[in-house]
């Protein structure tokens, strides 16, 4: 979305370390089906552009098996925001991920 909420067609949605990018819908939704998510979750960083936009970046997005959910908004500048795994993510228990 933008900075009005208004959802951006065509924006281009990048998923690493997968390698996948993925165009938004005309209501702004974007999906990847079929990642290979081994474990409880992974961490992913997530890249969005569009032509008039600048480039967002969440670092250490938490991914689970079954789904990652984000709204992401976009600006007229690069941004760039660490979400980071929590200090339970670093020992072996129920909020463990992969890196």
């Amino acid at each position: 979305m933008d900075g009005t909420n208004t959802p951006i067609a065509s924006a281009k949605v990048e998923l690493s370390p997968f390698g996948v990018s993925e165009l938004t819908d005309a209501n702004g939704h974007f999906w990847f089906d079929g990642l290979p998510i081994n474990g409880r979750c992974r961490w992913v960083t997530i890249t969005v552009s569009a032509p008039g936009f600048g480039t967002l970046r969440r670092v250490d997005e938490p991914f689970l098996p079954s789904h990652l959910t984000a709204t992401l908004f976009l600006g007229r500048t690069d941004s760039e925001r660490y979400v980071g795994p929590s200090l339970a993510a670093y020992s072996p228990g129920p909020d463990y991920c992969a890196r």
